[in-house]
């Protein structure tokens, strides 16, 4: 059969836009320069969170489209764990044999280096032994990795959204919103029955993004009953003009308002197929590997190359020829592979009914 085109949408670009957003507000952490933000909120935050809101549109499209639990499920598992294992396989025996300033033997048996394999796990670490050392993120691999086990809790939470009736479903999802707003509103009464410090702050930070991911939940089942008469250009650029106005008027930045607009902002544009942009998918997918790998090279770089003027530059240099390697060689084939197995597992069954 041949290869039919990818649809003509934004969100190939705008996902990476979201992740340059995130790339060049970690940059300026690392290397020390004048914070940047966005509606007073910094910008690694505001490309995280159309991120997670993405993620929740297109996934529960995928789950629309699929309408089975585990099909499903198995290719959510195989878009996330294929370059994740990957990247972290590279980041222990490339990036860290390179950053340590331990014997290569010392550096391989130590125990810290150990438990960062356990990142294929979703099993937060953050640290190599005696990686980076003089640097401002010291020992720090790759604190993104975080945000893959919430996006995985959120892929699974879709089919019980899925499996609810038809007008409940958008329902289902923005109460579900709601809740985890109010438990991250709450979140410093709570915190103190975490015991472990890192724990405590990948629960808050969880809480944070979840209802911009189920936000999108919510918007995409809306979609289904409301049709194009969900999406609104001026309401769009009424939610830009919001935000903007409680920041530059009222001088302060209300993650309420964001939970509220960035969803319904990010995936307007989304939806809609510019002349450059719209086709951008057809050179592949290059945003998970760049949102994997970026955080580690912007940390080789500025260790290896202390004088670089544009560090963040040299970043993007490297990092997206890194990614789309990754997206050809990793997770395309896997998804392919998913694809084989789902059609020949498909078949299997037709024979079996047929015989």
């Amino acid at each position: 059969m041949p290869k039919s085109d990818p649809p003509l949408n934004n969100f190939e670009a705008l996902r990476l836009l979201a992740v340059g957003i995130v790339v060049y507000g970690d940059g300026l952490v690392l290397t020390s320069a004048a914070p940047s933000a966005l509606w007073g909120a910094p910008l690694p935050r505001i490309g995280l969170d159309m991120l997670f809101a993405i993620s929740g549109f297109l996934a529960t499209g995928s789950w629309i489209r699929t309408g089975r639990v585990v099909p499903y499920l198995i290719k959510r598992i195989c878009r996330v764990f294929p370059g994740l294992i990957a990247c972290v396989l590279v980041t222990v025996f490339v990036f860290g044999p390179l950053a340590t300033k331990l014997p290569l033997r010392l550096y391989l048996l130590d125990g810290m280096t150990r438990r960062y394999l356990g990142n294929i796990l979703l099993i937060p670490q953050l640290w190599l032994p005696r990686v980076f050392e003089g640097q401002q993120w010291v020992g720090t691999v790759n604190p993104m990795l975080w945000t893959l086990a919430p996006g995985l809790l959120g892929y699974a939470s879709i089919p019980l959204f899925g499996r609810l009736p038809f007008r409940s479903k958008t329902l289902g999802a923005g109460l579900c919103a709601v809740l985890c707003a109010v438990l991250s509103l709450l979140w410093p009464l709570l915190v103190s029955y975490l015991p472990i410090i890192l724990a405590r702050q990948i629960m808050s930070d969880a809480l944070v993004e979840a209802p911009f991911f189920l936000v999108g939940v919510a918007l995409s089942f809306a979609g289904q009953q409301m049709g194009e008469a969900l999406w609104r250009a001026d309401l769009a650029l009424s939610c830009f003009a919001a935000n903007w106005v409680v920041a530059t008027w009222l001088g302060d930045w209300t993650i309420v308002l964001e939970w509220l607009t960035v969803p319904y902002m990010a995936l307007c544009f989304g939806r809609t197929s510019l002349p450059v942009l719209g086709g951008f998918g057809r050179l592949g997918n290059p945003s998970y590997g760049l949102y994997l790998y970026a955080f580690p090279l912007q940390q080789l770089i500025i260790q290896r190359m202390p004088g670089l003027r544009s560090p963040i530059l040299a970043c993007f240099v490297l990092a997206l020829p890194t990614a789309y390697l990754s997206w050809y060689l990793v997770e395309r084939p896997a998804l392919l592979w998913t694809a084989r197995f789902r059609r020949c597992a498909e078949n299997v069954v037709l024979r079996r009914a047929l015989s």
